[in-house]
């Protein structure tokens, strides 16, 4: 049984002293030191490796080459693991050196011993002082290096290995900034707070920073590239890094910096704006830039700001809010266009207060526009026109302009308040207008006038700005050079329109333009008018005419009509169109501009009675009051008329019967001659006398009622002879002498010389109501009167003192049907006894004579 037993531990003893001795071994051999000078396994080479065991272990190895890649892509990643590895490298080792640890992507080579800690690798450099006592270890850090940043911190690191805390004071530096800087780290998280000195440039630094961090580029634009400075300050920055996952909570990142001397470039080609000293501040993932004391173009923007929000981390964009006190002028405008912008204004003259906010989206590119123009006593340009504003509120949203209360004005053309929007997409403008007034004149002559009018109004400016008035159907466009207008219903216009109420065009259409505001080409369609114009016997109440004014000069013409009228003229020419005059009256113009009409086959109509007169010409000048009138019939004839302040006088002459009858308006004589001369004052008062060759007296109802006596009583035969009887009174010659006042025609003298009779006589005629008185003689056997006449003594006793045979004519009750009575049947009766009388007187008159 002994000898199991024995057998038993000899068997149970060999596997467990021989590990024991292994052990042994290899502790004694730490103890005096292990030297290989190469070997490897596993694919893992060593190239001089010594190892000794003195409390602690003492590790030397030239090249360590490992077949894999490193863990760590970053400073970040690579401290992490440092950080793990700390508590056991003070446990365990004495010192370790190692001058190359080979990875596929890293060479990293690390010395600690006793206060040397260094370790340098492709992201980081680190060289201290370490002291430990206690279990926490107090660093003097030579050199941080943190390569994939260009950051060197220098300072006392204090750190506690077992809880992994740390506090850490020093300077850095980094792309020509220096300053000084405070870490704690707690929990494998990193907190920091750093200030700097002055530095004069951030270029180097923010491409450094756009190389690892993802940077909008306009964010960096903004920060170093649009606005630069000579001086920079970080007074403050503060945060925290996960040193875990590398989260570096934006929100929580505060910071305060200055710069002075600062140009802002809005947009590269711009000029820059200047500011004295601009505060920058980091807080909420924000970029806030206090502008403070800073001009544009001589434009104090004190008081603008802006801003970047999203800065580290969201959808980033840029507010620039712009706050002045200036002119909405070429300057402001170029900002705006900078971000395509474009406002259809610009300021001439006064001051506007400004504040414009750009909200400006990088990614994808979006920008909200709103503003608040407020000028006063301004003028501005729009589409190389000049207005000018009394005052305005003007709002800004993104593509639409507000105009609110905008008063506008247009040098004498109008005046208004408006308010509504102008769509910069659309490029047109809708709201209502309060007219103070419009008035479109042409020198001195008034084309369209309103006041205190309200209407909705549409202008559209793709090309040029139009006008457009829904409610009056018309439009006013402002062109490169002058306006044109037009109006397509010349029935709403015409309240408005004093140049039509002068021939009460109350219908149609009108277009017309000025490059000047002086000329104007018009071209009118007038439906229905009111003209002294008549054609073809009715009255010209639809007219195409063109209409130019030359400033002094306006030019008019349409179909038959030549209208030409200067500061000191007006000619008229008019060709197979008929004038209707007016009353005499009308003809007291009394007017110191000087008038000319000339007509070709052209009638004149009365306007009392319709009654016309046919010229193949006429010419007519007016002067203050002087009035000539030269005209040719067309059948035959002429007149000649003048008027001035003391009267008129009339010519007639040549008339031929067709003439005299147009004159007169009835058919009393035909064939012959007649002239006609007149003077007087005026219509109701003037006299004349008409002259009368070669003609027969026909279809006069006085004439008709005596021819109907003659023929009706046989014993009047004595009476009728040749030239006297149904074919009419034949006139060698005859004058009549007549005046006129008021309603009253007086015949002075009526002396008809006809081939056997003659008639004498006088009378009156009461034209307004017809009536008349006219006593005549009738003077007949002229043929034997005038052979008897030319025997002494003879001649008495048949013909009497007048060596003549005649009777007595009495004419009166009215026009339409006189009462004509003779003394006939008394001369029948007498003419024996007063033979026996001039016999018995014969004695007598031998002696007489």
């Amino acid at each position: 049984m002994i000898n199991s037993i024995s057998k038993m531990i000899r068997q149970l003893w060999i596997p467990i002293l021989l590990p024991g001795i292994v052990f042994f071994t290899f502790i004694t051999a730490l103890i005096h030191g292990i030297n290989i000078d190469k070997f490897s396994f596993a694919n893992i080479y060593i190239d001089r490796f010594y190892i000794k065991l003195d409390k602690k272990l003492i590790v030397d190895i030239n090249s360590l080459t490992l077949p894999k890649s490193s863990s760590s892509n970053s400073a970040r990643e690579e401290l992490v693991t440092l950080l793990s590895y700390l508590p056991w490298l003070d446990r365990l080792f004495e010192s370790i050196s190692i001058g190359k640890i080979i990875y596929e992507n890293e060479t990293i080579s690390f010395l600690f011993k006793k206060d040397i800690f260094y370790l340098d690798s492709n992201y980081m450099t680190i060289d201290a002082a370490i002291k430990s006592i206690d279990g926490e270890i107090k660093t003097q850090i030579k050199q941080l290096l943190v390569k994939d940043f260009n950051l060197e911190l220098r300072g006392i690191l204090d750190f506690d290995i077992l809880s992994e805390e740390g506090f850490f004071e020093g300077e850095f530096s980094t792309y020509e900034i220096e300053g000084k800087i405070a870490l704690r780290l707690k929990d494998r998280m990193l907190s920091y707070v750093a200030k700097s000195d002055r530095f004069s440039s951030l270029d180097s630094f923010m491409e450094a920073l756009e190389s690892i961090v993802e940077i909008e580029p306009e964010i960096s634009d903004w920060i170093y590239k649009k606005i630069t400075s000579s001086s920079y300050l970080l007074k403050s920055l503060k945060g925290k890094i996960d040193l875990k996952n590398g989260e570096y909570f934006p929100y929580e990142m505060e910071g305060e910096a200055f710069a002075k001397d600062v140009k802002v470039k809005f947009e590269e080609h711009l000029p820059a704006a200047n500011i004295e000293e601009l505060s920058i501040k980091l807080k909420n993932n924000q970029l806030l830039f206090d502008l403070g004391k800073s001009s544009y173009e001589g434009i104090d923007i004190s008081g603008s700001d802006v801003y970047i929000y999203n800065l580290l981390k969201g959808k980033a964009g840029i507010v620039v809010i712009i706050d002045a006190n200036t002119r909405l002028d070429e300057r402001v405008h170029q900002i705006l266009n900078a971000y395509d912008i474009k406002i259809p204004l610009t300021q001439l003259s006064g001051k506007t207060k400004a504040k414009l906010k750009l909200d400006i989206e990088f990614s994808p590119f979006h920008i909200d526009t709103h503003g608040i123009f407020i000028p006063q006593n301004s003028q501005f340009a729009f589409l190389d026109e000049v207005f000018y504003t009394k005052h305005s509120f003007i709002t800004l949203k993104n593509s639409d302009i507000y105009l609110d209360n905008t008063h506008l004005s247009y040098g004498s053309l109008f005046e208004l308040y408006t308010q509504g929007t102008l769509d910069l997409e659309e490029l047109n403008y809708m709201g209502n207008v309060d007219l103070e007034f419009l008035n479109i004149k042409s020198e001195d002559e008034t084309i369209i006038e309103l006041e205190k009018y309200l209407t909705p109004i549409v202008v559209d400016f793709k090309e040029e700005a139009t006008i457009t008035l829904p409610e009056l159907n018309s439009k006013i466009a402002f062109l490169q050079e002058g306006f044109s207008f037009r109006a397509n219903d010349l029935k709403l216009i015409y309240p408005y329109a004093p140049i039509l109420h002068e021939f009460e065009i109350k219908s149609g259409k009108v277009k017309g333009k000025t490059e000047d505001y002086k000329k104007y080409e018009i071209e009118l369609l007038a439906s229905s008018l009111k003209t002294p114009f008549y054609k073809d016997g009715k009255p010209l109440q639809s007219l195409l005419a063109n209409i130019v004014n030359e400033g002094e000069k306006t030019d008019i013409k349409a179909d038959g009509i030549k209208i030409s009228k200067s500061k000191n003229s007006l000619n008229i020419v008019l060709e197979n169109i008929d004038l209707k005059s007016e009353s005499d009256e009308s003809l007291n113009l009394n007017v110191d501009s000087f008038l000319n009409l000339e007509a070709k086959n052209s009638s004149i109509i009365l306007n009392e009675d319709g009654k016309s007169f046919d010229f193949s010409k006429y010419s007519a000048s007016l002067q203050k009051d002087n009035l000539t009138f030269n005209g040719s019939f067309k059948n035959s004839g002429f007149i000649n008329f003048k008027k001035n302040l003391s009267g008129f006088t009339a010519s007639i002459k040549e008339l031929n019967d067709l003439s005299f009858k147009e004159l007169l308006g009835k058919n009393l004589f035909n064939e012959g001659e007649f002239n006609i001369e007149i003077k007087g004052h005026n219509s109701n008062f003037y006299s004349g006398k008409l002259d009368l060759k070669d003609t027969y007296l026909v279809e006069m109802k006085a004439y008709n009622n005596l021819i109907a006596l003659l023929n009706t009583v046989p014993s009047l035969a004595l009476f009728k002879s040749p030239g006297f009887d149904e074919k009419g009174y034949k006139i060698g010659s005859g004058d009549v002498v007549f005046s006129m006042k008021d309603d009253i025609l007086t015949l002075h003298l009526i002396e008809l010389k006809g081939a056997s009779a003659d008639i004498l006589g006088k009378g009156v005629v009461n034209l307004k109501d017809g009536l008349l008185q006219v006593d005549l003689k009738l003077k007949t056997l002229k043929d034997i009167s005038s052979f008897i006449g030319k025997i002494p003594l003879i001649n008495h006793i048949f013909l009497g003192d007048d060596n003549s045979i005649s009777t007595a004519i009495k004419i009166s009750g009215n026009l339409e049907d006189p009462k004509v009575e003779t003394e006939v049947f008394q001369d029948v009766v007498m003419t024996p006894l007063n033979i026996l009388k001039r016999t018995l007187e014969l004695p007598f008159k031998i002696f007489s004579d």
